[in-house]
């Protein structure tokens, strides 16, 4: 199919609103049975009130989540001796990866949007790789495309680390973290 070549800005975005309506019917289609079930299933909570909405994922994804999680590190947990507080932090980066990519992302856009996800899956692996080992990596030469611009290992990984505390409702370490790692970038907000 060929397109005209001059298309104006409203036709183009026309052809775009039609593409993204067309993919969310066909993703409403495919789930229609299994979001049905759920619904008569727990017919007792109103899913209109965000908080009952809440209640149902967490009923139902939560715990499938956690077990998946679990299947992702049985191995690394068979040949590690971890301690429960461990534990919940690897299987945190398995559940929440997308929670600490975001704040990840929030600051090494800064440096500009190329190989931003080489940088998070890079920065988010370490961190696996610290909790797992208990050394605190060394600073690294910062001439790969994956490697941030900015900051120290040890600030990363302990900013990182606090994204756990954070997402519990505790900010404290975190936005320490962050303001740390903000100064570096310093330049290139201005």
């Amino acid at each position: 199919m060929s397109m005209p070549v001059n298309m104006s800005k409203e036709e183009i975005g026309k052809i775009l609103t039609n593409l993204g309506n067309n993919l969310e019917k066909e993703s409403e289609d495919k789930h229609a049975k299994w979001v049905d079930s759920i619904v008569q299933e727990y017919d007792f909570l109103d899913i209109e009130k965000p908080e009952e909405f809440s209640l149902l994922v967490d009923l139902n994804f939560s715990e499938q989540t956690n077990v998946l999680a679990k299947k992702a590190t049985d191995r690394l947990f068979e040949t590690h001796l971890f301690d429960d507080k461990l534990k919940h932090r690897i299987m945190f980066i398995y559940i929440h990866y997308s929670f600490i990519e975001r704040h990840l992302e929030s600051l090494l856009s800064l440096e500009g949007i190329a190989c931003i996800r080489d940088k998070t899956r890079w920065l988010i692996q370490l961190y696996k790789d610290y909790l797992v080992s208990g050394e605190m990596p060394k600073e690294v030469e910062r001439d790969q495309y994956w490697l941030p611009n900015e900051g120290k290992m040890e600030e990363w990984i302990n900013w990182i680390d606090s994204m756990y505390a954070l997402f519990f409702g505790k900010a404290e370490a975190y936005l320490f973290g962050k303001y740390h790692l903000a100064k570096a970038y310093h330049q290139y907000m201005e």
